[in-house]
């Protein structure tokens, strides 16, 4: 930031990051003020407020807080005053869903932190029927030995997902040359593992009250877990992507996973991986999930080639950015 190495950043996909550390000088505060002028976003991290820290708060669009660092009165008082500056706020560390609910009644406007993936389990809650029969849904499609009469059928019991999924077929985006009329037809031409990656986009995605990073992680995971099976060398394929994809049913459903298992039926080695961490297919949602959580001495030590992995993921990670594009051009 003081040599101006920062200024050969495209201002328009990077946020500069100045961590707690830094020594608030009037020479960093200038060198931060004209990167602010230039168009450059300023995040200060693990940020405790103290009057003389005041000259960085004005150069910054975020302040980022550790809520397990502060007690919720802090929490409440550094929203307070953080917001006379004009800055956003975002609450780092969010473990549980309660400590989102606090941070965002306070107007902070990102949040970071496992909670998204974390079911939200409450005494005595039920799991809603449409939230079931989507799930069911999304398996039944997952079964390797689903007939496309039986799909078309499946499918067509969601007049909302089947006109969706027909919309999004007929886009642009999948380039078929004449208009597809049928679930049929589409399972024909563009095959059956597509249509079942559309149909657990759309299905998850329509779930009420539910984060969309949610869905963004689900298929991340499920891309991840096929691309390192074949590139492992390994045979069923769809079988890790249906893993990685409902690696977050509990979520979903706000429910342990025992529980949703018994409501959403999966092939037994999928619920051998999901339940106990155990058997063929464990091994790939572990190394996503390890890599997931930067637990890098877990990642190197799973035998697999950690470029490979690496591969894999931004594989995934651009895999789903794409489809997640196209799909929100449907509600536009």
């Amino acid at each position: 930031m003081l040599n101006g190495h920062c200024e050969s950043l495209p201002k328009e996909r990077v946020v500069l990051e100045l961590l707690e550390d830094a020594k608030p000088t009037a020479e960093l505060a200038d060198a931060l003020m004209k990167l602010s002028q230039m168009g450059y976003r300023i995040a200060l991290d693990d940020f405790v407020y103290e009057q003389h820290l005041d000259a960085l708060i004005r150069c910054a669009n975020i302040v980022k807080i550790d809520v397990q660092q502060l007690n919720p009165a802090q929490i409440e008082e550094h929203a307070k005053v953080l917001k006379g500056f004009g800055v956003e706020l975002l609450a780092e560390k969010i473990e549980t869903h309660d400590e989102y609910e606090f941070c965002k009644k306070l107007g902070f406007t990102y949040f970071q932190g496992y909670f998204t993936s974390r079911p939200r389990v409450i005494e005595g809650f039920r799991v809603p029927a449409d939230r079931i029969t989507t799930m069911r849904l999304v398996a039944k499609l997952h079964d390797p030995d689903v007939q496309i009469s039986e799909l078309e059928e499946l499918i067509k019991r969601d007049p909302g997902l089947c006109y969706k999924l027909l919309l999004y077929i007929n886009s642009s985006s999948c380039g078929l040359k004449n208009q597809i009329a049928s679930i049929r037809q589409a399972a024909v031409l563009v095959g059956l593992s597509k249509l079942r990656t559309w149909v657990g986009l759309l299905g998850f995605g329509a779930i009420k009250d539910k984060s969309p990073e949610l869905v963004v992680t689900a298929n991340v995971r499920a891309k991840m877990c096929e691309l390192l099976a074949t590139k492992s060398g390994h045979k069923d394929s769809d079988q890790y992507l249906t893993l990685g994809l409902f690696s977050l049913l509990d979520a979903f459903a706000d429910c342990p996973m025992e529980q949703v298992l018994n409501l959403v039926p999966l092939a037994d080695p999928i619920t051998e991986a999901l339940l106990e961490s155990s058997g063929p297919l464990a091994w790939a949602l572990q190394c996503v999930l390890d890599y997931e959580q930067a637990n890098w001495e877990a990642v190197n030590s799973t035998g697999i080639d950690p470029q490979l992995i690496s591969q894999a993921y931004l594989e995934a990670v651009d895999w789903t950015g794409q489809i997640m594009d196209e799909l929100s051009q449907l509600d536009e």
